[in-house]
C-alpha cells in the first residue's frame, strides 16, 4: 500500500514539474494512426476504361463514420461531409490518367490521406491452337479436346514503354484458378490445355505496370470442337487438289480416282508423328491400304464403262488422345464412260 501511494505521488509531481509531458503522452496515443491505416476498397478491383468505380474507406482504429471526409478528383474537390465513406466516379478512356485522393479528419484531430492513381489500359488476348489444318487452308486452326493452345496478352497503356513485356506484370487464370508458374514479370505468353470434347475453358489476364498505376484486364472463352475430315482428289502428277473440297455427295467423271483424307483440328504433333489412325469402309466392306497409304483410297468404277456409286465411311482417331476422333461418310457417283462408237 505504501509503495502504491509513493508511485502516485511521484507521477503527480512529474506532471507538475513537466506539464508538457502529460500532453505529449495523450498526443502519442493518436500517433497510432497513420496513412497506412486508411484502407480504401476498390470495386471493381481492376477497373477498365470508362467504367464506374466505387471507393470505400475503412479505418479500424477510429470511428471513421463520424469523421470529416473529403474526396478530390485530379486535385478538384468533389465531395465533402461527415461519414462520406463511399465515393463513386468513372474512369477515363484508354490512355487517360485520373487521380483520386481521400482526406479523413478523425474525431481525435488527426488527418489521414490516401491517393490512388487510375490509368486504365486496354488488353487484347490472342490465341493459336496447336492443331492441324491442311496446306493452303485459309481458316483458323481450332482447339479440339485437350489440345495445346498458345495464349498471348498484348496490353496498351498511356505510356507505350510501360506496355512492353519486360515492364509489366502478368497474372493469368484458367477457369478462375491462378496459374502461378505461368504468371510473373514479362510472362505475356502461356500455353494451356483446352477443355474436353465440346466443353469451354476461360482464360483471363490482369496486366499491371511496374509502378502499379496502369492496369489492363481481359478474358476469352475457348470452345473445344470435334475434329473433322475432308476428302480431296489426289492427282498422280500435280498432287493433292486442295482448291476443291469433296464433301457429302459428289460426282467424278473418271473410271479411277484417288482420294486423300485430311484430318482437321487433331493435335499437330500427333498428325506429324503419324499417330492418327484411319479406318476405311467402302460400301460397308473394310478396306486396308497399309500403314504408309492409309490416308489415300483408290476408287474404280464397278463395271468397265458403266456408271456407279460408292459409299465411303472413314473413322479417324488419335491413338494418343482417344477423345480426338471423328466418323464421316461420303457418297461418290461415277458417270458412265462414253462409248467410242
Amino acid at each position: 500500500m505504501k509503495v502504491r501511494i509513493l508511485l502516485t505521488i511521484l507521477f503527480t509531481l512529474l506532471i507538475l514539474v513537466f506539464p508538457g509531458s502529460a500532453a505529449d503522452a495523450v498526443e502519442g496515443t493518436s500517433n497510432l494512426y497513420s496513412a497506412e491505416d486508411l484502407v480504401i476498397t476498390i470495386v471493381p478491383e481492376n477497373p477498365g476504361p470508362n467504367e464506374s468505380v466505387t471507393l470505400s474507406t475503412q479505418n479500424f482504429l477510429t470511428n471513421i463514420s463520424r469523421a470529416q471526409i473529403t474526396w478530390y478528383v485530379d486535385g478538384v474537390l468533389s465531395v465533402r461531409g461527415v461519414g462520406k465513406t463511399r465515393f463513386e466516379f468513372t474512369t477515363g478512356p484508354v490512355g487517360s490518367r485520373k487521380t483520386v485522393r481521400a482526406v479523413v479528419e478523425t474525431e481525435e484531430g488527426r488527418v489521414l490521406s490516401r491517393t490512388l492513381v487510375f490509368e486504365p489500359g486496354d488488353l487484347d488476348i490472342l490465341w493459336e491452337a496447336n492443331t492441324y489444318t491442311p496446306p493452303l487452308y485459309r481458316g483458323k486452326a481450332l482447339p479440339s479436346s485437350e489440345s495445346a493452345v498458345k495464349i498471348i496478352a498484348i496490353p496498351r497503356f498511356r505510356n507505350p514503354l510501360a506496355g512492353r513485356p519486360e515492364n509489366t506484370l502478368y497474372e493469368w487464370k484458367q477457369d478462375g484458378r491462378k496459374l502461378l508458374l505461368e504468371s510473373g514479370l514479362g510472362k505475356n505468353t502461356i500455353t494451356i490445355t483446352s477443355a474436353r470434347l465440346m466443353g469451354t475453358t476461360e482464360i483471363s489476364a490482369v496486366v499491371r505496370t511496374l509502378d502499379d498505376t496502369g492496369v489492363a484486364v481481359g478474358s476469352l472463352k475457348l470452345l473445344s470442337v470435334f475434329p473433322k475430315v475432308r476428302l480431296y482428289e489426289e492427282a498422280a502428277i500435280s498432287g493433292t487438289k486442295y482448291a476443291e473440297t469433296l464433301q457429302g455427295a459428289f460426282t467424278l467423271q473418271s473410271g479411277e480416282v484417288a482420294l486423300k483424307v485430311e484430318p482437321f483440328y487433331f493435335s499437330f504433333e500427333d498428325v506429324k508423328n503419324e499417330s492418327i489412325e484411319y479406318l476405311w469402309r467402302i460400301n460397308g466392306k473394310e478396306a486396308s491400304f497399309g500403314r504408309e497409304n492409309q490416308r489415300v483410297v483408290v476408287l474404280r468404277v464397278p463395271d468397265q464403262g458403266q456408271g456407279g456409286t460408292s459409299r465411303i465411311n472413314v473413322e479417324t482417331k488419335n491413338t494418343n488422345n482417344p477423345l480426338q476422333f471423328v466418323k464421316d461418310s461420303f457418297t461418290v457417283t461415277f458417270t458412265r464412260t462414253p462409248s467410242a462408237f
